[in-house]
């Protein structure tokens, strides 16, 4: 559906124009104050800005000079007082290769083209750079340097090949007050100077710059022009009108160039040097944001206006299309609505107020069994079954109240066949007309499945209660025989260690009694049986523990596993207080267990780790835990003896023992009890050990959230 309307598209055309004329006019004023604003700023820049900057210029050129001359002044004295002794030996080859590496060191460092050491008549004696040496050494002005005392600057100049410009610092050497020679240090202007003259200190203009000297009536360039680019360096300056009065008046002036093209040139001396920069700049260049600000906006009210045009040429006839769209939608619109209500796979009927039947779709036609002509003569109640239309009144009733209605009911077809459905109606005003919109649904299968669904509940909940019998009856015979068993064990342990602790009573009465009639053979076989009596009745400790621990009843609480650990470990010091073991405990490792459990748990895990360090002198036990995946992972570490992982599935397996008793007393039920515990609190348990540098052990626990229960909440 498309809400807007012809004459609404036209009242919204009509505000599009207006606006599009106010759009213009602002633009339009906008340009004039940004032209007017502009061309106050380019004057401004083309009278005082330009000499300003070109004197700033000159400044930075100065700068250059002075540093350049007091560089060649401070290298020259360093290098008669680290060198005097060389300078006097400069003939013999050893003086010559530490003044080259002296002046290697000082090139590089400044960035000179080449430094070079002449005797008093201008031969080269040493050279930083040999493979550099081109052009004449200039021996006129070495010999001047020389008679005046102090530095000489060479001016700007071509080498003897006339492609490379280049300019020198002659610095005199003297030895007990004769001149004795002078280092010469060669500047590649290309590199240290150029760059400072034709670089700007500010990026709003960047006008050509170059350097000139002046010999005679002549102007000599010195340095590449942009815009003179018919210009030779190191030639005679063709100069422009401009350029000469600049040169002449010393400062700025207006011209044209060669191409009458109009510029500003500027001229101005570098002091303490014999060269005046020039700085050119063409007034279009000032100009060309000024221009390109009015050709866009030009661009822009022209491309507006045609896009004005376009849409007022098109006005008209998108109106016409819009009427015969919204024509087409209305058609297509009751097309596709009497398709939806015609194929629907729900009975849908139209009824007036008094719920008369005015129209039914296919489906009303197929499931009750009439004619159209039939059906459209019969009201909505006579579609229900005897008793089902008193009912069905009472809920059609409500209509006057809500807008639509849903209840399920039972109808009647042609054939006399009842069926259950469900009924939702709507009201609504279509022209004028109140109408009733009914979707009548039927619902026999759905019944069916409802049945079908109540059915299997019964029967499920039957068998549910069935089953809970059995399993109440299962668990109180397995109680009954933990119990028996557990009467047993403590029954079977005790008559077992009656005999043991005869045995081991009476090997000692023989020891001690008849020690004197025993030989030392004699003796050592009661030891042997007083041991192995003693590793029966531990044996037995154990598997009772064992039994204990797969059995008995678990009581979850907050349990600190730093402290268990802690107190383990001060027992085993204790214990064995001539074993000397750092042990490393990571502090508040707090979980929800069965702190009688996990202290079992613990004795056995530092045990092991406190026993199999026993060879190792720099003994270390750490326990902590670490996360994995999200997860929580305990550890017990030690640097022991560790053993092959080869065998790491058979290590929880009960009197698995890798070792035997004279190296590492046990009994080998240890790591077996520590992997009952971890299984009752739903964890895992693993090993990672190296031969010779220790093992791991790892577990993980359930995490139990405070107010959740398995035996006792935490």
């Amino acid at each position: 559906m498309h809400p807007d309307t012809p004459s609404t598209n036209q009242s919204i055309f009509g505000i599009f124009i207006s606006f599009f004329f106010i759009f213009i006019v602002s633009i339009i004023i906008v340009g004039v104050i940004v032209y007017t604003r502009q061309s106050a700023r380019i004057n401004t820049h083309l009278t005082q800005d330009l000499p300003a900057l070109t004197e700033l210029k000159t400044i930075q050129l100065t700068n250059w000079y002075s540093e350049q001359m007091s560089n060649a002044a401070t290298l020259s004295n360093a290098f008669v007082v680290e060198n005097h002794s060389a300078f006097s030996r400069v003939h013999q080859e050893m003086s010559r290769k530490m003044i080259r590496s002296w002046l290697e060191d000082k090139n590089k460092a400044f960035q000179y083209k080449n430094i070079m050491l002449v005797d008093h008549a201008g031969t080269i004696l040493v050279a930083a750079s040999p493979s550099s040496v081109t052009g004449p050494l200039f021996s006129s002005s070495i010999t001047e340097a020389l008679q005046k005392g102090k530095a000489l600057f060479v001016d700007l100049h071509l080498d003897e090949t006339g492609k490379f410009p280049g300019c020198e610092i002659i610095v005199p050497l003297f030895g007990s007050g004769v001149p004795a020679g002078a280092l010469i240090f060669q500047i590649d202007p290309n590199r240290a100077l150029y760059p400072l003259v034709s670089k700007w200190p500010v990026t709003s203009m960047s006008p050509d710059s170059f350097l000139v000297r002046s010999a005679g009536d002549e102007s000599i360039l010195l340095s590449a022009s942009k815009l003179e680019k018919d210009a030779v360096p190191f030639k005679p300056l063709s100069s422009t009108s401009a350029i000469k009065a600049a040169l002449a008046c010393g400062g700025g002036t207006e011209g044209e160039d060669r191409s009458k093209v109009p510029i500003i040139a500027v001229a101005l001396p570098v002091p303490n040097t014999p060269w005046m920069l020039v700085a050119l700049i063409k007034k279009g260049e000032m100009y060309a944001p000024v221009r390109a600000v009015i050709g866009h906006a030009l661009m822009l009210i022209g491309s507006l206006s045609a896009v004005a045009g376009l849409l007022w040429y098109r006005q008209r006839s998108t109106i016409l299309r819009e009427m015969i769209r919204l024509n087409e939608e209305a058609n297509s619109l009751e097309l596709r609505y009497r398709y939806l209500t015609k194929y629907a796979n729900d009975i849908i009927l139209l009824t007036d107020d008094a719920l008369n039947i005015v129209e039914a779709n296919d489906r009303a036609l197929e499931t009750y069994g009439y004619s159209n002509s039939e059906l459209l003569r019969m009201n909505l109640l006579q579609l229900h079954a005897e008793g089902a239309a008193a009912l069905a009144r009472e809920h059609l009733n409500r209509l006057s109240v809500h807008d639509g209605i849903a209840f399920d009911t039972i109808h009647r077809s042609y054939a006399r066949s009842d069926f259950p459905v469900e009924v939702s109606i709507r009201q609504a005003m279509v022209e004028g007309e109140a109408l009733c919109f009914c979707v009548i649904r039927d619902i026999t299968e759905r019944k069916a499945a409802a049945e079908r669904i109540l059915k299997l509940n019964y029967e499920l909940e039957s068998k549910v209660a069935d089953r809970t019998k059995q399993l109440e009856a299962v668990n109180r015979e397995l109680e009954l025989t933990n119990k028996e068993l557990e009467a047993f064990s403590y029954s079977v342990s005790h008559d077992l260690r009656a005999p043991l602790r005869s045995i081991d009573g009476f090997s000692l009465a023989l020891i001690e009694d008849y020690e004197h009639l025993l030989d030392g053979k004699a003796r050592d076989y009661l030891q042997r049986v007083r041991a192995a009596t003693q590793h029966m009745a531990r044996l037995i400790d154990d598997m009772l523990r064992l039994s204990h621990v797969a059995r008995a009843g678990m009581r979850f609480e907050t349990v600190s596993l730093s402290d268990i650990a802690a107190e383990v470990v001060r027992g085993l010091r204790e214990l064995y207080p001539e074993r000397k073991v750092d042990s490393v405990i990571d502090g508040d490792i707090i979980v929800c267990a069965d702190s009688a459990l996990l202290r079992i748990l613990f004795e056995n895990l530092i045990g092991n780790a406190w026993k199999f360090t026993s060879l190792n002198s720099a003994a270390l036990v750490k326990t902590g835990f670490e996360y994995c995946g999200g997860e929580r992972v305990f550890y017990v570490r030690d640097n022991g003896i560790g053993f092959n992982m080869k065998y790491a599935k058979k290590i929880f397996q009960p009197f698995m023992r890798f070792h035997s008793m004279k190296e590492f007393p046990g009994t080998g039920i240890g790591l077996a009890t520590a992997e009952r515990v971890v299984r009752r609190h739903h964890g895992r348990i693993w090993v990672e050990s190296t031969e010779g540098q220790g093992t791991a052990v790892f577990f993980t626990l359930e995490e139990k959230e405070h107010g959740k229960e398995r035996d006792t909440a935490c």
